[in-house]
């Protein structure tokens, strides 16, 4: 994360980009299909989350209607 943050105050959005694992995004927000949503958000709930904060981007209606079928 650090290494994103320095490059990206550099202007080096490509390799800002490029230093972000798929491990790191996953421990920081839910990036999935709708096919997959429950099954992700039900990880969560078995870890004894209990509180979700949603930022939908792109079709924020859409997203927020998929949310609300698995919650």
């Amino acid at each position: 994360a650090r290494l994103c943050q320095k490059r990206f105050l550099a202007g080096d959005r490509d390799g800002a980009q490029a230093a972000l694992s798929d491990d790191l995004i996953d421990l920081a927000a839910i990036t999935t299909t709708e096919a997959d949503l429950g099954q992700r958000l039900k990880a969560y709930e078995d870890c004894g989350v209990d509180t979700l904060i949603a930022v939908p981007f792109g079709d924020k209606r859409a997203v927020l209607a998929h949310l609300a079928r698995h919650l």
